[in-house]
């Protein structure tokens, strides 16, 4: 892709630095806010549902494309990336949020029946973790 205009490194700089410092400083508050009490639950509770939610969650998020167009992927892994549950939602959501003539959720996936799969997965994922907590719900108390 190429730049929409031709300026100085130096000019965009000094231009829109202090934003990005600014962006920079609060994309770290949140960080922290949010990643040390996750991050603290996870340690916790090692190698039980808190901690496996959170280890999958990081998986997801990290492979869904967010920053990055859908089409920046390369060619051989978009069918995979495609079945993310998190792609689809992502892809619409910037659809909606920032470019409306970036491609929908059912354009990355390949057509309505492209969403089949990464539903039936994010509805398992439910669906197990609903096990899981039934199954476990007893013993929680006794644990804490």
């Amino acid at each position: 892709s190429t730049l929409p205009d031709i300026r100085l490194v130096t000019e965009v700089i000094v231009n829109y630095g202090l934003a990005t410092l600014e962006l920079v400083i609060y994309a770290l508050i949140v960080a922290f806010i949010v990643g040390i009490p996750l991050g603290l639950v996870a340690a916790a509770m090692r190698d039980r549902a808190p901690d496996a939610v959170l280890r999958v969650s990081a998986i997801l998020f990290y492979a869904t494309p967010v920053l990055y167009p859908f089409e920046f992927v390369p060619e051989q892994f978009r069918e995979l990336l495609a079945i993310n549950p998190l792609t689809p939602l992502f892809a619409q959501a910037r659809v909606w949020i920032i470019d409306p003539g970036a491609p929908s959720a059912v354009d990355v996936v390949g057509g309505w029946e492209g969403l089949i799969l990464p539903a039936l997965i994010f509805a398992a994922a439910c669906v197990l973790g609903v096990w899981k907590f039934r199954r476990e719900a007893p013993r929680v108390a006794e644990e804490l």
